[in-house]
């Protein structure tokens, strides 16, 4: 297994991500996730996992 497969299999955890995405496309994805949560649910990022 690649290890862009298994980063997405990690994230699947928490995220719904398709899997066989580019890294490129993978960081993208994050990048716009992590930004949304922080202007508009950041106690949702900070929140502990269950």
């Amino acid at each position: 297994m690649s290890d862009i497969n298994s980063l997405i299999k990690m994230i699947n955890k928490d995220f719904e991500v398709a899997d066989g995405l580019s890294e490129e496309r993978l960081r993208e994805l994050m990048v716009n996730s992590f930004a949304y949560l922080i202007e508009e649910d950041f106690s949702k990022l900070l929140q502990d996992p269950v």
